[in-house]
């Protein structure tokens, strides 16, 4: 009886040292498995990370070629519109601008302006065949040029020859004689008037005419 006993503590003191001995080895598993899982999540994240910003990018390039599209679409729409040139059409001291006849008369060398300046003084005469009581073409541009340099607008204050710069309405059919005037930077080199006008049309006149100061 006394060596059953015996055997019997023997038995279990032999289980219980093998079973402490599995027990580091399972903590150790543990670990692992852990380690593991944990290396599993972190890659698992990264992927999803490094995808969405491949999705990112894809959307990114994809919108990036649909603007660079649509603003090389609008370039060439924008330069279609500046190919558009207008056509000009130059007549020798007279011609039709905007429903306007205008013709050049003559020229005045011999005013001077309120500063004492030389002017040359242009006469013309304007007829109404807009339709309707309009204005003189006041939508026109007058110019001169004199050795290749644009002239400046001469004020002549209360010594204004006859309808300088006038803006009154006239009826339609009305022709009327109105002048302007530029200041000179020569007394004696000619000196070329042009009037051209400012309407957004396809095409426009240019009234140019050279004159001798001499």
């Amino acid at each position: 009886m006394a060596q059953n006993e015996s055997s019997h503590k023997e038995t279990t003191s032999k289980c219980l040292g093998h079973t402490k001995k599995k027990i580091p080895i399972l903590n150790f598993v543990v670990i692992i498995v852990s380690v593991i899982a944990a290396i599993a999540s972190g890659a698992s994240l990264y992927v999803s990370i490094t995808t969405r910003a491949q999705l990112m990018s894809s959307f990114d390039s994809v919108a990036s070629a649909f603007d660079g599209h649509g603003s090389a679409r609008d370039d060439k729409v924008d330069d279609s519109s500046d190919n558009r040139k207008k056509t000009i059409r130059k007549t020798e001291g007279e011609g039709e601008i905007d429903g306007w006849h205008v013709k050049f008369v003559s020229v005045d060398s011999s005013r001077r302006d309120f500063s004492g300046a030389a002017t040359i003084v242009l006469t013309y005469q304007v007829t109404n065949s807009t339709g309707d009581n309009e204005n003189p073409p006041s939508g026109v541009k007058f110019q001169a040029f004199q050795n290749g340099q644009a002239l400046r607008h001469a004020t002549f204050g209360d010594a204004e020859p006859d309808n300088y710069d006038f803006f009154n309405q006239l009826q339609d059919g009305v022709t009327m004689t109105l002048t302007t005037g530029f200041k000179l930077l020569d007394d004696s080199a000619p000196v070329t008037i042009e009037i051209e006008g400012l309407s957004d049309n396809a095409s426009k006149t240019v009234i140019s005419k050279q004159f001798s100061l001499q």
